[in-house]
């Protein structure tokens, strides 16, 4: 029975992880898919950074972030930026929950690369089609995301 007990603790444990935990994320940034786009096309990503601008259309949302590389799964805000992200997502998502500032990261395939330009600036940003997304808070909120859980085993005593 304890068996069978912690054979299902470790099956929800292992359901609760976060999108950016995941093994098939890439080993190439948005700035290298955006130098280097057929090398890069088709391949799965997993890029995180702070959420820049959302668009919605009447079919789609386009997420524009500033990426930073990960670090336990989450941007690391404390280092420099890694390239623009373009993620395209079917539907509406909700400008409200996924506001500038916001941090995110999403899974996707890398598919093009989209240069533009606009009030004498020149961008260019690396192209997925998301899968999918996790948001964290406004960058700033002290709320204590990513979530950080540990699990141990301590051995007390007087020796």
């Amino acid at each position: 029975m304890r068996f069978l007990a912690s054979l299902l603790l470790l099956a929800i444990l292992a359901g609760c992880e976060t999108v950016g935990e995941q093994g098939a994320g890439a080993s190439f940034t948005p700035a290298d898919a955006i130098l280097y786009p057929e090398k890069f096309r088709g391949r799965d990503v997993i890029w995180g950074g702070t959420l820049i601008a959302v668009t919605n259309r009447s079919d789609e949302t386009l997420l524009e972030l500033l990426s930073y590389p990960l670090d336990s799964g989450w941007p690391r805000l404390s280092q420099s930026s890694n390239g623009r992200v373009l993620a395209r997502f079917p539907g509406f998502l909700d400008p409200a929950d996924y506001r500038a500032g916001r941090t995110l990261v999403v899974e996707g395939l890398f598919t093009a690369v989209r240069h533009s330009y606009s009030e004498g600036v020149s961008t260019t940003r690396a192209v997925i089609e998301g899968r999918k997304s996790e948001l964290g808070p406004v960058a700033g909120d002290a709320s204590g995301w990513p979530p950080n859980l540990h699990i141990g085993i301590g051995f007390f005593g007087t020796f």
